[in-house]
């Protein structure tokens, strides 16, 4: 009977202790394998060419209109050209022998019109000095060049007020100085006109040596005498070099 009382109380005893359950480890998700890297065939370096030199353009006809002969004659020394502003007239101006000529295209140079002297004197322009042609906006045209109808060297101006078909009486520029030489002229839109050139100043001491001088010139109206102002010396310092330039500046 012993037997059976111990064994029932074991089996209550089993019946009531609770079953111990053991926890489930989760399961880890598994890392997708990364595929192989392809190697990727290497790209050759480039080579550098050399530069191969660019032909240079040839501009077609339409951009170079043919030459025309602006002279009547042969033997022209030197040559100057300006454009009216207002009307797109061109005009060109040269020397022969001891003469300055001047004409006129209204057609961009395919005509000209027969040549006109500009030196009322004939035979006085200095062949181998400066000389300088301009326009106005008011169509007055200008040239100002070297003469020696007095034994010496001396600036001198003519203007035309019809296109270059004539030219006013001369004008001597300089009123100071003697060997009035390398000459240069510039225009404003208010009718004046500046004038520089180099010369010798009598009066001075270093007489031997160029001084710079300059001028104003007005144009009231084309049927007005110019007005000459007298010349300004501007140099401080005689120099052996006789280059001047001048040039107007915008408002």
């Amino acid at each position: 009977g012993k037997s059976v009382v111990v064994t029932g109380w074991y089996l209550l005893n089993a019946a009531a202790t609770p079953a111990v359950t053991t926890p489930t480890t989760p399961t880890v998700p598994t890392t997708p394998t990364t595929p192989p890297v392809t190697q990727q065939p290497t790209t050759p370096p480039v080579v550098q060419q050399p530069t191969v030199p660019t032909t240079p353009a040839v501009l077609s006809s339409p951009n170079f209109a043919p030459e025309t002969k602006a002279s009547a004659y042969a033997g022209v020394r030197g040559s100057q050209i300006a454009v009216d502003p207002a009307t797109g007239s061109v005009y060109a101006a040269w020397k022969s022998g001891n003469d300055l000529w001047a004409v006129k295209s209204t057609n961009l140079g395919q005509t000209w019109t027969n040549p006109v002297r500009v030196n009322d004197q004939g035979g006085t322009v200095y062949a181998y000095g400066s000389y300088e042609l301009a326009v106005n906006n008011r169509g007055s045209i200008f040239v100002l060049w070297e003469d020696h109808r007095s034994r010496n060297s001396d600036l001198y101006m003519s203007r035309s007020i019809d296109g270059g078909l004539s030219w006013e009486a001369n004008l001597q520029v300089n009123s100071v100085a003697d060997n009035a030489i390398h000459s240069s002229m510039a225009l404003d839109s208010n009718g004046e006109v500046y004038v520089s050139y180099s010369g010798y100043d009598p009066s001075g001491t270093h007489a031997s040596k160029y001084e710079v001088y300059f001028v104003k010139m007005l144009e009231v109206s084309q049927y007005q005498p110019m007005i000459i102002d007298p010349a300004i010396k501007i140099s401080d310092t005689p120099e052996q070099d006789d280059t001047t330039r001048v040039a107007v500046g915008a408002a």
